[in-house]
């Protein structure tokens, strides 16, 4: 799969995670020791989220709207990383030229994103090229706020899940 491009197959009203387990929004931030940064839009607020779950051993949270948009927030780097060489490997990746990501700012941050249904790189059947075939992703919106990793999930345009990312507070 292209970098920069989810490893999602299943519905992404699915659990994403291994092991976690239905939660709520204030048991969330409970386990995670603070406000789980999140949007305040039409499409993605408090009053339209449908499911919660929370892994508590790797300190992430799912939140799942209505709209089909997923928020998912967890540790941006393990222990042994600086949250900061998370974005830059990012940004390596996207400066390197693979997939379709692309750096966006995003209320003022350096994003990672990329645009639902990548077309692929017609490179497939070309000898000793990479292959990137057409997906079926969503749009993705990947950032660091903090020390947490924030990613967005949906299938609608990118623009419009800039406007949600741009809500998170």
């Amino acid at each position: 799969m292209a970098p920069g491009l989810t490893g999602l197959t299943q519905p992404l009203s699915a659990d994403p995670f291994v092991n976690a387990k239905d939660s709520t929004l204030d048991d969330a931030e409970a386990a995670l020791g603070g406000h789980i940064v999140r949007p305040d839009t039409d499409l993605a607020s408090d009053t339209t989220i449908e499911y919660i779950w929370l892994d508590s051993l790797n300190h992430r949270v799912a939140l799942y709207y209505r709209s089909g948009v997923l928020l998912m927030v967890g540790p941006a780097a393990d222990s042994d990383s600086d949250p900061s060489q998370v974005l830059a490997n990012a940004e390596d990746v996207v400066a390197a030229g693979y997939g379709a990501a692309v750096l966006i700012q995003v209320d003022g941050v350096t994003a990672v994103a990329t645009e639902q249904n990548f077309a692929g790189n017609d490179q497939c059947g070309t000898p000793e090229a990479e292959c990137m075939p057409p997906q079926n992703n969503p749009s993705a919106i990947t950032m660091i706020l903090g020390d947490r990793s924030v990613e967005l999930l949906a299938h609608i345009p990118l623009s419009d899940l800039t406007k949600i990312a741009d809500s998170i507070e």
